[in-house]
């Protein structure tokens, strides 16, 4: 009797932390700006990205838990981005789909869309590509200690805290905060970058084709090009974009990906006695 009370107390309580989760994804939306389900539809094309690749379970686990605490970090510098940009929400809705190599577009983007009369956006436009360098390495560096955080309260293992340390690597080697490059980024780290650009691109433009070239143009550069290559092919991965129900399949995802991660991380129990408290600190 008092092992039934205890597996009926446990399933409760992981119920209750994946609505939450699942929860603070929408709210961090809101927050940023982004098109709404943004956070959870990431985190679900991540998913698919690591099924249709055929990463292990334990790579799949990394990749949704990646994945989700990845957008549950991105507010870490929206102090900075507002004073920089003269609006946090610009960088979700204009610099979001740009490579942030590509000078040229990004000029042209903060030029047009910035607030501002014409002179204060031109002004704020020199200012962010005379510190570009150092506004982005501030962000990279700020929003994966912003979700490891996040992640570690929650009793993340080393496998998904070594993702999200790596969530802004680059292939080519561009990226940081470690200048990582190829093979040397965690594989699940490359398949939540991927994700997060093809449905950032997705939602912003509002199609498949589309998620193909933007796949064509960063492979070799900011994506891993075998991922690219294979996932721009896959008809389940262009699916995905639109795949529904999005709440369940989330919460089902993360719900997998607890079990598979108990093996080189805490327990389940305390991943959920960790996050339980934490959503009671937010309150």
């Amino acid at each position: 009797m008092s092992q039934d009370k205890n597996d009926t107390t446990e399933s409760g309580a992981r119920e209750g932390l994946l609505s939450a989760l699942s929860a603070l994804g929408l709210a961090i939306d809101m927050a940023n700006g982004s098109p709404e389900t943004t956070a959870l539809r990431g985190t679900w094309v991540a998913v698919v990205a690591a099924e249709e690749l055929g990463l292990s379970s334990q790579e799949r686990a990394e990749a949704v838990l990646g994945a989700l605490f990845r957008y549950l970090g991105c507010t870490s510098y929206a102090h900075e981005e507002a004073r920089s940009l003269g609006d946090e929400h610009v960088a979700a809705r204009v610099l979001a789909p740009l490579d942030k190599l590509d000078r040229g577009p990004i000029a042209k983007a903060v030029l047009q869309d910035l607030p501002g009369d014409a002179f204060e956006r031109a002004m704020r436009a020199a200012k962010l590509m005379a510190e570009g360098a150092a506004f982005t390495a501030g962000y990279e560096r700020s929003h994966c200690e912003g979700a490891m955080l996040l992640a570690s309260r929650l009793g993340a293992g080393p496998g998904v805290l070594s993702v999200l340390a790596a969530l802004h690597e680059r292939w080519d080697g561009e990226g940081g905060p470690a200048k990582l490059s190829g093979s040397a980024i965690p594989v699940a780290a490359r398949v939540v970058h991927l994700a997060r650009e093809a449905t950032v691109h997705f939602l912003l433009r509002g199609e498949e084709p589309g998620v193909v070239r933007c796949l064509e143009r960063r492979a070799k550069g900011q994506l891993d090009p075998e991922m690219c290559r294979a996932l721009a092919s896959s008809p389940r991965f262009l699916g995905a974009f639109r795949e529904g129900p999005l709440w369940e399949n989330v919460q089902g995802a993360i719900d997998r990906a607890l079990d598979a991660g108990c093996e080189r991380g805490p327990t389940k129990g305390a991943v959920l006695e960790r996050g339980c408290v934490y959503i009671a600190e937010l309150q």
